[in-house]
């Protein structure tokens, strides 16, 4: 085979091989996206004297929801990222959240610590509850910001 020949060839191959690859890239950005699963209201778990809000995209997947005061009727919250998820619970009661978690939580599965406090660095952090269970977080008042943060995250990702 002469030279013309098999760079006409491998020409001629680049060529189908790209036409290929790029009919493959065209196809695969028009197959529908997979959504990421989300629990719908009939697979969240059932906690006595909770309300439960399904965890978001991003968050934690071995919870599927997490309790909230029933009395609360707004979490702020920017959604879940890197399995982990937090929302902000405004309150002018932040007391009674507290109390609320302290005692719902032990009856939806978590183990809880109460008034746990840390050295991180240079800094001593205070939590009011630090939890573990089918997800693992933490639970802290400001008492002067009216808010309490709750922070979730996935005890196989912590």
């Amino acid at each position: 085979m002469s030279t013309r020949r098999t760079t006409t060839w491998v020409a001629a191959a680049v060529s189908v091989v790209t036409c290929v690859v790029a009919l493959l890239a065209v196809v695969i950005s028009n197959l529908p996206s997979r959504p990421t699963p989300q629990a719908s209201p009939t697979d969240l778990p059932t906690i006595p004297g909770a309300s439960v809000v399904a965890i978001p995209s991003g968050g934690p997947t071995r919870a599927l929801g997490f309790p909230v005061p029933p009395w609360i009727k707004g979490i702020k919250s920017p959604g879940g990222l890197d399995e982990t998820w937090q929302f902000d619970i405004p309150t002018t009661e932040p007391d009674r959240v507290i109390a609320f978690y302290k005692r719902i939580l032990p009856k939806a599965g978590y183990t809880i610590e109460t008034d746990v406090t840390k050295q991180l660095g240079d800094e001593k952090v205070r939590w009011d509850i630090v939890f573990d269970g089918p997800a693992h977080g933490t639970i802290t008042r400001d008492q002067a910001a009216g808010t309490v943060f709750v922070a979730v995250g996935d005890p196989l990702n912590p």
